[in-house]
């Protein structure tokens, strides 16, 4: 199973008064639940990409993350404390689809200062096979002292978003994709309106459908734009040309990504439909996104 690490920066929220030595802690608006025993903290901020979070909703590439602040009451040996972190995350039956045992392991042995240990986070990005969008899920992160009883527990179920661009109208016949979204040099495209220059493309996420010839998939894709006027203004060629060994199943469903490095200024200040295709080398099937962009 992969190992990725959680970046849970939904919202922020800061949980301020004194220290809490024992007890939970529930926020009504996102369900995150902590508990504590032995060990203390004085703050900690939830947050998905700088954003404050008003529900447990997060997006595909989004990075999630919880930090405790001024957490006391691990065991100090030499001048030096042993904290641990593990990160787990399960769907909808509690079975694992992410997990990582131990994000401190690699100071297991000569263990941090009690001031490095006063600040601790975990994070995550939703994003591999197992974690779908439209799922829904739960996080679970234990911070604990690996010398004496002692620890900090969150848990917070949430949804996995279906990330499409606004606007963006998806075209399936034979493939199907459980989302789509623009991208460029700047990251995930929100407003529709791009920079002119760098890269510009889309990010398909669990695509489906591709006829498997030993253990690989042969996907295409093409970028075509066209003006207000309906008049083709740039297309590409195969993107997935030199792709002729092709990839496994698993890593077009994870992610598949296509872009180009447009610098054609005919484009710029206007409005043009933009036409992302994926098909099937082996068959007919394919799947298409148009979205109306505006470069800048």
């Amino acid at each position: 199973m992969k190992r990725k690490l959680l970046s849970l920066i939904l919202g922020i929220f800061i949980l301020s008064g004194c220290k809490f030595n024992t007890g939970v802690k529930k926020d009504p608006r996102t369900n995150l639940s902590i508990a504590n025993t032995g060990l203390s903290y004085n703050t900690y901020v939830l947050s998905v990409n700088n954003e404050p979070l008003q529900k447990a909703i997060i997006k595909q590439g989004e990075k999630i993350s919880l930090q405790f602040f001024d957490v006391k009451g691990f065991k100090e040996e030499s001048g030096r404390v042993y904290p641990g972190i593990s990160l787990v995350v399960t769907n909808e039956q509690g079975e694992e689809v992410s997990a990582n045992t131990d994000l401190l392991a690699h100071t297991s042995k000569e263990g941090v200062s009690p001031i490095d240990a006063q600040t601790l986070s975990a994070s995550f990005v939703p994003g591999t096979p197992q974690i779908v969008a439209g799922g829904k899920y739960s996080i679970h992160i234990r911070i604990w002292d690996k010398k004496q009883d002692g620890e900090i527990t969150a848990d917070m179920p949430f949804e996995v978003a279906k990330n499409v661009t606004p606007g963006m109208k998806i075209i399936a016949a034979g493939l199907t994709a459980d989302a789509a979204f623009i991208t460029s040099a700047a990251g995930r495209v929100q407003n529709n309106e791009v920079k002119l220059g760098g890269q510009i493309g889309i990010d398909f996420v669990g695509l489906k459908g591709f006829t498997v010839k030993d253990g690989k998939v042969f996907p295409g894709a093409r970028i075509s734009i066209y003006g207000k006027d309906g008049k083709l203004k740039h297309k590409t060629k195969n993107l997935f040309a030199r792709m002729k060994e092709g990839i496994t199943p698993a890593d077009a469903q994870s992610r598949l990504s296509m872009s180009i490095n447009l610098e054609n200024e005919r484009l710029k200040g206007d409005e043009s439909e933009w036409h992302f295709k994926v098909w099937d080398t082996k068959t007919d099937a394919e799947i298409e996104a148009v979205v109306v962009l505006k470069l800048k």
